[in-house]
């Protein structure tokens, strides 16, 4: 799990191009397809450009080609047949190695007019024609903005969402010069019409409004702040595992106007850039790989639900180095992609839903049960025990991919103390165990169960501390930590914070609900990894 400087050396170069239709539109995020209060009147009802970006990374003997669009999903065959097999061609690759997202945007269109698509093919040759000696940094943080929802759109405080902000930053190796960053957190990109201006037949008058939504703006105003230092310079946005994630910004889930809109945009965009800014880029090689998984999962025993959308599983996965991109044709609840992250044999995950299309939500297992999920589980053709299907499936793709298995090492833990305000978590291991991913799980089942800040300690068999790491401001339920090759037999939890009720609580904080903390080790593939 170690960062180290390989022999592969990356290359890498980005490339942007305008995809706003030209001509009139159905806005494919919404329920209401081919209602006219969604057509949106190209170009007269729209408040900004749509863009493609294309990122390129090879390592002189494969690449990866990831284009991502400003829409509500992303279908390999919303384009022509042709089109990604000439995007393979344009840089040398498999057709496996072309990666889609987007940036869930309901503001937007899914289908691609062919002048369009021809644009992206010219920005993909612009990225190839632009690789250079490429190095890598990535930052992950806690993030604000990203909140659970409920069918409604409110926000909804209590309940499980994965709050954690990933960016990837690309420099020229030789140059030092900015290349672009890749930024993801689960959203869906809804503001525009939530809850916003409602007309007397209760929907949204900006429905028809074609917008590149929050994102956008964030991505804009960061690749207008650093154009200064390269006129190429791209923020890709991927929207995350965001079934049941929603954005927050100055308590306000809803932008009643463009203006308002932007202004969120620029919020999260601050704190792309500060995160972006504390990067430094230290990975220069590596290896590239690609999988693609698909599986049928378990359907709603309820007829009049199952019929809604296919249980048809589609996973595209590539990675680079030690970051994955991991993309999956549901709008995934994004406390699994937390687990994922915590869980596979990679640093960095930059999940995405609604990559290569959509089949409604795939939710977790509690959500079928919990008020007001169980109308978000409707939502769907699939059945309480899709989360497990698609979470083992997913496990599987990467392994293989990665040429691993995985092996779950358990403690025994010891009841929950408090010492002098702080809630104590122990578990011994039996001995001593050398995972290469320590993984913090507080459950599932509420977004209070989890500790906010805290601080994890690692002991050797002799009682040595010889493992910490702080953590400040997080309300994710899973989390995983390279053990950087330490060896413990004990480990502690120390809760000084926790969340609750949409606040972090110092105060007469209790035990926890549910806390764990155990190994995952990688085993080469053939050597006996076992799932436990």
């Amino acid at each position: 799990m170690r960062m180290e400087k390989l022999k592969k050396t990356f290359r890498a170069a980005m490339a942007s191009a305008d995809i706003t239709p030209t001509k009139s539109a159905y806005l494919q995020g919404y329920l209401a397809r081919g209602d006219p209060r969604c057509l949106s009147e190209c170009p007269k009802d729209f408040t900004s450009d749509i863009l493609a970006r294309v990122l390129i990374v090879d390592n002189g003997e494969d690449a990866l080609v990831f284009i991502n669009t400003e829409v509500s999903v992303s279908y390999p065959d919303a384009f022509t047949e042709d089109f990604v097999p000439r995007v393979a061609e344009i840089c040398n690759t498999k057709t496996d190695r072309v990666l889609f997202s987007n940036n869930h945007n309901h503001q937007s269109i899914v289908q691609i007019e062919y002048a369009n698509e021809q644009k992206i093919l010219k920005a993909v040759a612009e990225a190839q024609a632009r690789l250079e000696p490429a190095s890598v940094g990535v930052g992950v943080a806690p993030s604000p903005y990203a909140v659970s929802r409920g069918m409604d759109f409110t926000a909804d405080m209590a309940m499980p969402v994965d709050n954690l902000l990933t960016v990837a930053r690309f420099d020229g190796a030789k140059t030092k010069k900015p290349i672009g960053m890749v930024w993801n957190l689960p959203f869906h990109g809804t503001m525009l019409s939530n809850g916003s201006n409602p007309g007397p037949d209760g929907m949204s008058q900006n429905y028809n409004l074609l917008s590149c939504e929050f994102s956008g703006y964030a991505s804009r105003f960061l690749e207008e702040g650093m154009r200064g230092e390269n006129e190429y310079f791209c923020a890709m946005f991927i929207a995350g595992f965001m079934g049941n994630a929603g954005p927050l910004f100055d308590g306000k889930w809803n932008a009643g106007s463009p203006q308002e809109l932007k202004k969120a945009g620029e919020a999260v965009g601050s704190q792309v850039l500060s995160l972006y800014g504390g990067i430094k880029p230290e990975i220069f090689g590596g290896d590239i790989a690609a999988a693609v998984g698909s599986a049928t999962l378990p359907a709603n025993p309820d007829p009049a639900i199952a019929g809604r959308f296919s249980t048809d599983l589609a996973v595209m996965a590539g990675s680079f180095g030690d970051a994955l991109f991991l993309g999956a044709n549901f709008e995934v609840f994004s406390i699994i992609g937390a687990r994922l992250r915590a869980e596979l044999p990679c640093r960095y995950l930059m999940p995405a839903g609604g990559a290569c299309g959509t089949n409604g939500y795939l939710p977790t297992k509690e959500a079928f049960d919990l008020p007001p999920y169980h109308e978000n589980a409707t939502y769907t053709s699939l059945g309480p025990d899709s989360e497990e299907a698609f979470y083992e499936k997913t496990v599987d793709t990467v392994c293989e991919m990665a040429g691993v298995s995985l092996e779950r090492i358990k403690g025994t833990a010891a009841p929950a103390v408090m010492e002098k305000g702080t809630a104590v978590y122990a578990f011994d291991y039996g001995g001593a165990i050398s995972p290469d991913k320590i993984v913090i799980s507080f459950g599932q089942k509420s977004r209070n169960g989890c500790a906010s800040d805290f601080v994890l300690k690692l002991y050797d068999e002799s009682g040595n501390e010889s493992f910490s790491r702080d953590f400040e401001g997080y309300s994710v339920n899973y989390i995983g930590v390279p053990s950087e090759g330490a060896n413990f037999a004990c480990a502690k939890l120390e809760v000084k914070k926790r969340w609750r009720d949409g606040k972090f609580v110092a105060e007469g904080i209790d035990a926890l609900p549910f806390a764990d903390v155990y190994g995952v080790k990688f085993v080469p593939a053939g050597q006996g990894g076992q799932k436990t």
